[in-house]
Parts: structure tokens; C-alpha cells; sequence
């Protein structure tokens, strides 16, 4: 049974979350990027602690491959990444560096196809210097980027919300009005035995801050130099 005191404050964010998505339902595409933003000051970093950096921009690799500008990008604490000259926001990732990525729409029933076409983009992203350290198992390469999706509304039943994950390349959805979230386990190259994460009611934040609480802790450090995106073919690698 969930502690009450955890029960209010949930439901406290969540009620925050879709009121303020609300107020701001009718403004103009000056706006782009609302959904995103109320979701990062309201919930993500104000849960996580202050070494986690939550921002936007696009996602490279050292095999030339792009994930054009995602909406949420969580970084490892440990591996650099290149703000834009003029906009801090906008950042460039190292595809070594990423932890996870969000995306977060309005409406992701109306959306779905360009949040597939996204999510594919991520899914071609390669991490093949990484070297990770999980727990006791030394010299794991690192996993695909994982996905998640966060709706401010979608659809009507969550059988529909569930199916999506499971037969597409997304990691885990959230939808808010509904208060569901059904996942993927969120690091089975670590633990291939957990089973898939559902939550309902405000529990479903806690299931988000689950999955990406998993991803984060289970790597406590990564061997890698940005330098290796600048090597050429045929130089050793540095």
C-alpha cells in the first residue's frame, strides 16, 4: 500500500503537470517546446539530484549517424557534451554520453508516427566505445539509448498504451491524464530476469523515476574520450 504522504505529493505533481500543460493548450507555435519544458522544471530536475543534467539538442555517433533534436536528453554525470554558441539549451551528445532520451508530446496518439520515426533515429545510434562498469560485471559494452515517451494525453485504453511498447522501439510510455506507465525493464542487460514495469494512479511517476534510476545507477563509470570522434580511419585509436 503507498504511503499517504507519498500519495499527495504525487498526485500534487501530476495534477501541477496537467494544469499547467492546460494553461497554455491555446497559445501560439511561439510556444514549441512547452510540453518539454513544463515536464523538466516541474518534475525532472526537481526529482533527481543536481549533478543530473536534463537537456535538449541532437545525439551523434563516431559512425556519422544523427538523431536530429530530441526533446529530453538525461546524461551520464561523467562524459562532456557541447552547448551551442549562442543557445546553452541546445547542447550536442555524445552518443556515449546519453542515458536516456524522452520525448514529450501533447498528444502522443496524434503524434505517434513522428515519435516512431524519432525513436528509430535513437535506436541507430551505436555506443561502441563505452565501456561500462555495472555492479561487479567489468567491460560491458553499452546498451541501445533507451526510449521513453511522455503524453500529456494519448489513448483511451491502456491495453492500446501497452501493445505500443511492446511491439515498437520505444522503451517505456507515460501518459498523464490517464496516469499510466507501462515499460520495458529498464536495464535487462543487467538483470535479464526483471519483468516489465507497470504503474497506475500517481504511482505512474514513480514508475518513470524507476526506470531512469535503474539506467543511471547500474553504470558508475564509462571509459571514453571525445578525441575518438575526431580520429581518423586509419589512426589508432586514442
Amino acid at each position: 500500500m503507498i504511503n499517504e504522504a507519498l500519495n499527495y505529493r504525487l498526485e500534487g505533481i501530476l495534477d501541477i503537470l496537467i494544469g499547467t500543460h492546460k494553461s497554455g493548450s491555446g497559445s501560439s507555435s511561439a510556444t514549441k517546446g512547452f510540453e518539454r519544458e513544463i515536464f523538466v522544471r516541474h518534475f525532472l530536475s526537481r526529482v533527481f539530484p543536481p549533478h543530473f543534467r536534463f537537456g535538449s539538442g541532437d545525439i551523434i555517433d563516431q559512425n556519422g549517424n544523427q538523431s536530429g533534436q530530441v526533446d529530453i536528453v538525461v546524461e551520464y554525470p561523467f562524459i562532456p557534451s557541447l552547448p551551442s554558441s549562442h543557445d546553452d539549451s541546445l547542447r550536442l551528445y555524445f552518443a556515449e554520453g546519453v542515458a536516456a532520451v524522452i520525448e514529450v508530446k501533447s498528444n502522443i496518439q496524434n503524434e505517434w508516427g513522428s515519435i516512431l520515426e524519432k525513436a528509430n533515429k535513437v535506436g541507430n545510434l551505436q555506443r561502441k566505445s563505452g565501456v561500462a562498469q555495472r555492479g561487479d560485471l567489468y567491460g560491458c559494452s553499452l546498451p541501445k539509448i533507451p526510449f521513453y515517451v511522455v503524453g500529456y494525453y494519448g489513448w483511451d485504453k491502456f491495453d492500446t498504451l501497452k501493445e505500443k511498447v511492446k511491439s515498437n522501439s520505444v522503451s517505456g510510455i507515460l501518459q498523464i491524464n490517464k496516469k499510466w506507465f507501462y515499460a520495458l525493464p529498464p536495464d535487462p542487460y543487467f538483470d535479464s530476469r526483471a519483468p516489465d514495469c507497470y504503474a497506475d494512479e500517481n504511482d505512474c511517476l514513480m514508475g518513470l523515476i524507476y526506470c531512469l534510476q535503474v539506467i543511471l545507477s547500474n553504470v558508475q563509470g564509462i571509459w571514453f574520450s571525445p578525441i575518438q570522434y575526431c580520429v581518423k580511419k586509419n589512426s589508432d585509436q586514442i
